[in-house]
């Protein structure tokens, strides 16, 4: 139990600066964006807005940003990877243990986008333009793709939905730092492009919840699933540590 709660710190203290690298390089593009947009003229609803796509492209871009700073975190030149080596402990557990501190960045992530979007809806009700008041905000949580898809308020499939993409992508940055660890794998290239088609499927929208809602929902749960089992497959749960099993 000890040698797990030690896995689990190191994965924390190699993923932790590199999270708030990523969310503060987001917060900073996006206020930027934002600063700029609403500079232009505040839009009528955020909807459609060139707000809305600001925002939509800078979060798909910090997701993609934040794998490849957890991929590299682990990599076999890197302090923590020699750390590992030393506890001794299984590769399977290891990745185990990878998948599940992903993912927690990954919806550390999703929140401050969420709190990012809020703001800046309601930045750009602030103006005089704005008509439908601070109430109009939630009204375009549902009118818009993307917000919908990145905060489903009342709609459960889109929080079922999001929780299985979140997972999706924690599973899938593990393989990406399984394959980094193992020199000569080119898994990552499977795994960023299987990255970018789930942020492209970000937005949903509300009409069209329910069946969306499911069906990305499915498809992620496939892929977490899929590349978990790859995972377990391809690892070894042996005694002598992950040092002989790398090698």
């Amino acid at each position: 139990m000890k040698k797990q709660v030690s896995v689990f710190g190191l994965h924390t203290r190699a993923a932790l600066n590199r999270l708030l690298l990523a969310a503060l390089g987001l917060l900073a593009v996006e206020l930027i964006l934002a600063w700029v947009c609403i500079a232009r003229g505040t839009a009528l609803t955020l909807s459609g807005s060139r707000l809305e796509t600001a925002l939509q492209h800078s979060f798909r871009a910090g997701i993609i940003a934040l794998q490849v700073l957890l991929a590299s975190s682990l990599g076999s030149n890197s302090r923590y990877s020699y750390t590992l080596q030393r506890l001794r402990v299984s590769e399977r557990c290891v990745f185990l243990w990878s998948c599940v501190c992903n993912t927690l960045c990954f919806a550390v992530l999703w929140c401050v986008q969420i709190m990012a979007a809020v703001g800046a809806a309601f930045w750009n009700a602030k103006s005089a333009v704005y008509s439908a008041g601070p109430q109009g905000v939630f009204v375009d949580f549902y009118r818009s793709g993307f917000l919908h898809g990145l905060l489903p308020l009342a709609d459960g499939y889109g929080w079922a939905r999001n929780a299985l993409f979140v997972l999706a992508l924690g599973c899938v940055t593990a393989y990406m730092q399984l394959g980094i660890r193992r020199k000569g794998s080119r898994s990552w290239l499977v795994c960023m492009g299987l990255t970018l088609l789930l942020v492209l499927c970000l937005p949903v929208q509300y009409g069209a919840g329910r069946s969306t809602g499911i069906f990305h929902a499915i498809a992620a749960l496939l892929v977490g699933l899929g590349f978990l089992g790859f995972g377990l497959t391809q690892t070894h749960n042996g005694k002598d540590g992950l040092a002989d099993e790398v090698e």
